[in-house]
Formats: structure tokens, C-alpha cells, sequence
């Protein structure tokens, strides 16, 4: 599947590769919807491979980031990779503790803990050792 979209803001960046929020224009099923388009240079697009491939296993899982393809691309004159991935609205544990002035509220606590044991689950359930 090709994507096509265009750019709406820098989202962050790390070891690996920046993070932007892309907007998709086609296909038609995924028209307008807002995904994250992880991008590195082509020193480290084996970590983006190895993810892809990690992430492909649960494909459909409600509990996993899905992955909606990789693509290649040059940008002025270094090859891109680019995985592009179901976009996790409402930031990271750690805004929301921030937002919260350093506490969360303890229901928002089991929420999340639950969220979390359950990807852990599928991800145990097929064979996989998170390193955490």
C-alpha cells in the first residue's frame, strides 16, 4: 500500500529518527485521517525495518501501535526511510503528569496499568521478549 500525505507538524525525535504528523491523503480508507511518519536517515533505518516487522505481527491488535506501511524516499540527496504508524493521540505519561501538576489521579493510573498489561500480554502471548 503507497501512502500519500503532506505534513502538519514536528511531533519529536530520538535516537533513531524524527517523528512528524503527517495527514493522509489516499488511499480513500485512511483519507484524512492523522497518522505519525517515523523517519531516519539510512544509518539507522534497520531499527525502522526491525520495527516494522515487529509491529506486522499484530496486525489488527486493538493493545499495539499498527503500523500502515514503510516507504523510501531521497531528500535532497540522502536516502529517507519512513515508517508511518497509527498515531497514539493525548501525548505520554509524562505530560499527562505534568498536566496534572506531577500526580495522577489514581482511576487514571489503573486505566493506563491495564492498557499497558494488556499489550504486554499479546506481545507474551506470541513469543516475544520485550527488553523493559
Amino acid at each position: 500500500m503507497v501512502l500519500s500525505g503532506h505534513g502538519i507538524g514536528f511531533l519529536g525525535s530520538g535516537s533513531y529518527g524524527k517523528v512528524h504528523l503527517v495527514k493522509i491523503i489516499s488511499p480513500d480508507f485512511l483519507c484524512g485521517h492523522l497518522i505519525a511518519e517515523k523517519s531516519s536517515e539510512e544509518e539507522v533505518a534497520e531499527f525502522l525495518v526491525k520495527e516494522k516487522e515487529i509491529l506486522d505481527q499484530f496486525n489488527g491488535s486493538p493493545h499495539i501501535i499498527q503500523s500502515y506501511g514503510f516507504s523510501t524516499s531521497i531528500d535532497y540527496e540522502t536516502k529517507v526511510f519512513s515508517l508511518f504508524l497509527e498515531l497514539a493521540t493525548g501525548g505520554n505519561l509524562l505530560d499527562l503528569m505534568r498536566d496534572y501538576g506531577g500526580k495522577i489521579h489514581e482511576q487514571h493510573v489503573k486505566s493506563y496499568v491495564r492498557m499497558i498489561l494488556k499489550g504486554l500480554v499479546e506481545i507474551h502471548s506470541r513469543g516475544l521478549n520485550p527488553n523493559i
